[in-house]
Formats: structure tokens, sequence, C-alpha cells
């Protein structure tokens, strides 16, 4: 079968919201909670830019992540049930690739035998449903939490482009590569399908233990066990070729392929990958403690110093990520909380963006 010619849009990504819910042991019998948390990290350039922009300048790097969970749901005692929406987003990348996008995107010139490796593999799913819960308290220091989520898709895109590129002059340039993808929407050759149908499950546990009088721990595996079997995704296996040329009315070759290869359909199984989420706090004094983090998401791993000041039912609390050069603060009080962290207050310059916000309503 060979494919219409289809001009490539921005095949980068466009992040969403993301993060990972915080669960605890409610205050009171009974409550409905809205909840939405949101770790967003892009290495090579701002998130203004990967989301589709490309404007500002690509330093070194080779991933984007976006993770989201929006829940709204009510907790009796120790049971729960949520509706839950959430999205999970992970970008690896050849930096060359995002360098050659950048430079064309921009209309920058190019410099002649200059080679563009080009590489990307997006794994991202969306997906909506209800998750359950039930907390224990086995003893008096170690509290456990279970979680599981039937999931229905809403999104995907899974799988990888292979090729190169080469600048022939300043505006011009010949590039190859192979695809390889399982989608809802094909974000490289504009092919639309059918909404996703199938269903799946997720499993989620949390531990609380008290060490001692001032040591805690506090351990969160989210999709410890997970998936999405989708009926009938979209599946492109394409090879892309620059063999007829386009150019603006500026002179620069416009990213226009000629594509030949298979688009058609099969029954796909999406596979969670686990979370790890841990927790390590010294109580310092009735008032303050020190909580040291270590968090997984993906292959993506960095480290969190947290300050935590208590003042009667309110807590102030001030983080530190060095890995990312970033910094924040979060604010809870009974009712409601609300955290933000960032590297800058710049957006087309911040590359890491995490909010999170919970509301409870008691009755």
């Amino acid at each position: 079968m060979k494919l219409h010619k289809g001009r490539v849009f921005r095949p980068f990504l466009y992040l969403m919201l993301c993060g990972f819910p915080i669960v605890g042991v409610c205050q009171t019998d009974r409550q409905l909670t809205f909840m939405l948390d949101s770790f967003n990290y892009s290495e090579a350039t701002s998130l203004h830019s990967i989301s589709g922009h490309w404007s500002d300048t690509v330093s070194a790097g080779n991933e984007a992540i976006s993770v989201s969970r929006i829940t709204l749901g009510y907790q009796d005692k120790n049971y729960s049930v949520q509706a839950i929406v959430r999205d999970d987003t992970y970008y690896r990348f050849d930096n060359e690739t995002a360098q050659f996008i950048y430079q064309i995107e921009n209309s920058i010139p190019l410099e002649i035998g200059q080679n563009f490796a080009l590489f990307i593999k997006p794994d991202k799913s969306s997906s909506k449903g209800f998750r359950f819960g039930i907390d224990t308290e086995v003893s008096q220091n170690l509290k456990l939490a279970g979680f599981i989520s039937l999931l229905r898709p809403t999104n995907l895109i899974q799988g990888s482009l292979v090729g190169q590129a080469v600048a022939l002059d300043t505006n011009d340039y010949d590039f190859n590569f192979t695809t390889d993808l399982v989608y809802e929407d094909d974000p490289l050759f504009d092919r639309t399908t059918d909404s996703l149908s199938g269903k799946g499950y997720s499993i989620d546990l949390i531990i609380d233990y008290m060490i001692s009088e001032n040591w805690s721990l506090n351990l969160q595996l989210l999709d410890v066990m997970g998936e999405l079997k989708i009926d009938e995704a979209g599946y492109t296996r394409a090879d892309a070729t620059s063999d007829i040329k386009v150019f603006d009315e500026n002179g620069y070759l416009q990213y226009d392929p000629v594509i030949t290869g298979k688009e058609s359909y099969k029954d796909f199984v999406y596979q969670f990958e686990m979370q790890t989420h841990l927790s390590l706090a010294y109580q310092m004094s009735n008032k303050n403690s020190l909580v040291l983090q270590h968090h997984r998401i993906f292959d993506f791993e960095y480290q969190k110093f947290v300050f935590l000041q208590s003042n009667n039912q309110n807590q102030l609390s001030w983080s530190l990520i060095p890995q990312l050069k970033a910094a924040g603060f979060s604010f809870k009080h009974p009712n409601f909380s609300f955290g933000i962290e960032t590297d800058s207050l710049n957006y087309k310059k911040m590359k890491y963006l995490n909010l999170n916000t919970q509301f409870y309503w008691t009755f």
C-alpha cells in the first residue's frame, strides 16, 4: 500500500499536566476530594518550545516527560472511590534531532554538509475510569494502602522514528527516515482514526512506616502492575524521503516528505511503567521536619530536599531540586493544599514545572 503525500507537523509532543497522586489516611470519616498533580520536564529546550512553538534555543538533553493525574472522589473511613483522568508521556530523542527541528522551524541557516541524526521514541497513553482504594493500619507504626484503577484508553502514541538529514545548502537539506508507530492520531502524517476502544487496569501500593520517634518513611509504588488492551489501534510503518521538494516564500525548504509504507489497524497492549516515590523524613522538632525524596518516572530519576514548617493545622514547605536547578513551596490546610516548583519564572525559559492542588469537603 502506498501512503499519500503528507506534511509532517511538529512530531515532538504537546505536554499535558503531569505528576503523581499523594495518598494518605483521611483525617475524618467522610470526605469529597479533588486532586490535580502536574509534573512537566523538558531537558533540551523550554516547555513553551517543545509543546509546539520551537522558538526557544536548544541545549544539551534528550528527553521530555509529562505525567498527570486528576481525581474527583469520595472517601468513607478506610474506603475510597474516585473518578480519574490520567496522562503519561515520555519522549526520548537524539539531541541532533531537536537541533534540526529548531533550525528548520525558525528557518535558521544550515551549515553545508552538516549531518543530523533523526531519532524520536514516543511513549504516550491517556486514559480515564474509576479508582478504588482501601487503607489499613497494620500496627501503630505501619499503614498500608492499595488502589486499583479500571480504565478506558483515550489516547495513544508509541513507537519510533529513525533516520538522518544532511544540509545541502544554508536553506536546503535531504532527509530520510523510517517510522513504526501505533496511535489514535498519527502525529507524523495527519492520519486520524476512530476513537480508541478497549479496557485496562492499574494497581498502586502505598506504605507509611514510622521507623522511630523522629524518623518516618513513605513509599509510593504507582502502576505496580497495569496495562491497556486496545482494540484495533491504528498503526503506520513507513519510509519517508525528501525526493520532492517545496520551498517557502523565503526560499527555505519545507518539511514535506514523500512516503511509502503501510497504514492499518491491529490489537495492541500498552504496558504501564512503574513509578517509584520514596520519602524519608526526620522530625527536628514539634514544628520542623527535613525530608529527602527520591523519584523515578519512566527512566528519569531525581532527588528533592524539603523543609517542612507546621503551625497549628497549617503546614508550609520549601523544596530544592539541585539536579533540575529548581525550587518551590507548598501550603497545606486541612481543607486544601497548593504547591508549585519550577526552575524559572519566565515561561519561555522554563524547563521544569510541577503543580499540585487538593481540596477536601468534609461532612
